[in-house]
């Protein structure tokens, strides 16, 4: 396969993994085990905002997520409100935002809590959604960074995710759902901010844990970090990323080996885009091996 040097933005070592949590159980056992803790608050049994406040000198994320973006906040606006102006009184070191909330909300409590980190969040809930104009009417809003959730319908719209994140600051994107999940573990190396795994309970779909930090060598992602996969449908047999991620540990070679799962269909559109992210090899398994044949090299890069 051809390789290119992509330029990876020097936010890497920056980039942040948020342990979800849904409950306070386990916050004492994952604390130092990631970034920080992400308070999953509208999946609590019941908030109570004081016990929190031993809590908040650590980097903690407080997320109260709506209904109407997968969370289970069902209480009206003006309850959001309430309870946002409640947890910026507790001065935590982030703050989950909605971004479709009322704009002038959005604006008097981001300015009110200058010190606070606001993430402001939207979640995509349709099939189809256009990225450039959300993100440029979200930063309309000052905040730590942008996230935007989506549920990418095939692999290759995973890749054009990443490819977006790379040329845009401040942003945070995350996909959901199992064509996501491998995206999940690149974002950090093009540019996103904040990242999210589980401890026991997951929080989000496809969402990783932290064993899977512990295997792809979270803390050690570089600009150089060399990009191999595993391409086939389907690929969730395979045991080819612990192999091969296990040896570059012990080898210490700054490299990362994901399973992809690309169909038939999507392989010429899939290669281009694996190029231009730097990818430096791909094994290929069924039913791609065929259908790989025909394909120019030029079609995937110079």
């Amino acid at each position: 396969m051809a390789t290119q040097e992509t330029t990876r933005p020097p936010s890497i070592a920056t980039s942040l993994w948020f342990v979800s949590l849904p409950s306070l159980e386990g916050i004492e056992a994952v604390t130092k085990q990631a970034d920080g803790i992400e308070l999953r608050l509208d999946l609590f049994p019941s908030i109570t905002l004081s016990s929190l406040t031993q809590y908040v000198h650590c980097p903690l994320l407080l997320t109260l997520r709506s209904k109407a973006h997968g969370g289970a906040f069902q209480g009206s606006s003006m309850e959001y409100q309430q309870l946002l102006f409640a947890l910026a009184e507790l001065s935590p070191f982030f703050i989950d935002l909605e971004y479709d909330r009322d704009p002038l909300f959005l604006r008097e409590i981001i300015s009110k809590y200058p010190h606070i980190r606001w993430v402001l969040s939207y979640h995509m809930t349709k099939n189809k959604y256009d990225l450039p104009t959300l993100y440029q009417q979200m930063s309309r809003f000052p905040a730590y960074t942008y996230k935007i959730a989506i549920t990418p319908k095939t692999t290759t719209e995973a890749l054009q995710a990443l490819l977006f994140t790379l040329h845009h600051s401040n942003i945070s994107l995350i996909c959901m759902g199992d064509k996501g999940s491998f995206a999940r573990i690149l974002a950090p190396l093009y540019g996103n901010k904040i990242n999210f795994v589980k401890h026991i309970h997951s929080t989000a779909e496809g969402q990783l844990s932290l064993q899977d930090l512990s295997l792809y060598r979270h803390a050690s992602f570089s600009a150089k970090t060399a990009l191999y996969g595993l391409i086939g449908d389907p690929v969730s047999h395979s045991q080819g990323h612990i192999h091969h991620n296990t040896l570059f540990a012990k080898r210490n070679f700054d490299a990362l080996y994901l399973k992809m799962q690309v169909s038939q269909e999507e392989l010429s559109s899939f290669l281009p885009l694996a190029w231009e992210l730097g990818f430096q090899g791909l094994s290929v398994t069924m039913p791609l091996k065929e259908t790989i044949l025909p394909l120019e090299p030029k079609r995937w890069g110079p």
